[in-house]
């Protein structure tokens, strides 16, 4: 993920300690060390705001006064960019701040908090308006997507993936409201998101169907499916060649798979929807946090899809006693 990171050059310490958990992490953030020497600095700083997928605003009393640091915020914030606020040591937080949940690493910046904070950061980005599977006008494959107005008219009919191997089924999802409880770590308290009508896929994605974006002259193979962000390329560079399954059968689930891969295999999937590579109006990507949970609760609110008891007979999980994942249509 693409982050700008505004802080003081008095915690240029501490900021480099996280840039680096980060990077470790596949991530790609920006502070102004690249800037060089006879740049025009403020235009460096609004471009790379415009490119990061979120904002990071290292809080401290320092860069809360900071008019540089106060000039980056406003700028995110007229861009509508995600606003991710980390408190590095104790500050007077200001209104224009304090409307937006921050994380608290005044204990220290560590590879776990770190983590914490990505989790709860893709919420963020999931709620941002965005569109689902399928809806109108074109939109660019990738993510995170562009997003179209929700009020452009909608498409009826999902893609028609027929060409991939058995099963595949699209199902709908209704419009509705979702509330998140906490979701790693971040969230402070529950709360309610407004998630657009989509499509999902029934089923896992199969060891066949993926097997089909493996073989092809142009799937994993080609660059052009993972240029979505810097961090991706550099990942698909260090890994060249996918990892093997861990359980082998064409009806089974495929395991072992990258978030990056992931990514690339819905792009991938996008393509095979408009062959001529042109601008579609579909756009198969991996669902957000609130769809995850808007497609398994809807309007119901009950703890499991099928109701508040847990049942084993109704999911592959350790109570179940298979110890290996099952056909994706056996559930």
């Amino acid at each position: 993920m693409k982050l700008f990171i505004s802080y003081a050059r008095v915690d240029v310490g501490q900021v480099t300690q996280l840039v680096e958990i980060l990077r470790s992490g596949g991530h790609d953030p920006w502070f102004d060390h690249r800037l060089l020497p006879g740049q025009n600095w403020k235009r460096e700083l609004h471009n790379a705001i415009e490119h990061c997928e979120a904002f990071v605003y290292m809080l401290t009393q320092e860069s809360i006064v900071s008019e540089w640091c106060q000039w980056e915020f406003a700028d995110a914030v007229k861009m509508g960019k995600p606003i991710v606020p980390i408190l590095l040591r104790k500050a007077q937080i200001p209104d224009s701040i304090s409307t937006f949940h921050y994380a608290d690493f005044s204990g220290g910046i560590t590879p776990h908090n770190v983590a914490q904070l990505m989790g709860g950061l893709f919420v963020i980005i999931a709620n941002q308006p965005r569109i689902g599977i399928p809806t109108a006008p074109a939109n660019p494959a990738g993510f995170p997507a562009q997003a179209a107005s929700p009020n452009q008219s909608e498409i009826l009919v999902p893609p028609d993936l027929s060409g991939l191997p058995e099963p595949f089924e699209w199902c709908e999802i209704s419009a509705g409201e979702v509330t998140l409880t906490d979701i790693g770590g971040y969230l402070n308290k529950p709360e309610t998101f407004k998630v657009e009508r989509f499509w999902m896929a029934k089923y896992p994605i199969t060891n066949a169907q993926f097997w089909l974006f493996e073989s092809a002259k142009d799937g994993y193979a080609d660059p052009k499916w993972w240029d979505y962000s810097a961090t991706a390329q550099r990942w698909r560079r260090e890994n060249p060649k996918p990892e093997e399954t861990a359980f082998k059968g064409d009806m089974l689930p495929r395991t072992k798979v990258s978030w990056y891969e992931a990514v690339a295999f819905c792009r991938w999937l996008t393509n095979l929807v408009s062959p001529k590579g042109g601008l579609t109006s579909w756009e198969i990507r991996l669902p957000t946090e609130q769809e995850w949970q808007r497609a398994a609760q809807g309007d119901d609110g009950l703890k499991y899809p099928w109701g508040n008891t847990f049942d084993k007979s109704y999911t592959n999980t350790s109570e179940s006693g298979f110890k290996s994942p099952t056909p994706v249509t056996q559930y």
